[in-house]
């Protein structure tokens, strides 16, 4: 499924999108409000400024995914929820936070907890 696609199903009231295939997907700035992406694959998708609150998350995939800026407040279900190498906050302002001159990759959830102004991810 394409960006385009899913935005107007999404328009037409739909919210179920349960395991489908939106790897690369560029949903920037898209108002998801309640969506639900139960097993959906959003490898290395944009994600940038959307509003996922109150999203449904259960299994999905969100490897390399770009995630900053993204509203995920109230998630309702994010088990297993895989975040492996998503961008989920900018690096400058980790850089600018802890005044790294050599900064490591920590594009993952669990390298970003070990960070104490992100100790509190779950």
């Amino acid at each position: 499924m394409v960006a385009k696609e899913l935005l107007e199903k999404y328009a037409q009231g739909q919210r179920k999108f349960h395991s489908e295939n939106l790897r690369g997907v560029d949903l920037k700035g898209a108002n998801l409000s309640g969506i639900d992406l139960t097993s959906a694959d959003l490898t290395g998708a944009d994600l940038n400024d959307a509003n996922l609150s109150n999203a449904l998350l259960q299994n999905t995939n969100l490897t390399r995914a770009s995630l900053t800026s993204a509203n995920l407040s109230g998630l309702v279900e994010s088990s297993r929820l895989n975040l492996s190498w998503a961008d989920l906050i900018p690096f400058h302002e980790i850089i600018d936070t802890y005044h790294f001159s050599c900064f490591p990759c920590f594009k993952s959830l669990n390298s970003l907890k070990s960070l104490p102004m992100l100790s509190t991810l779950k």
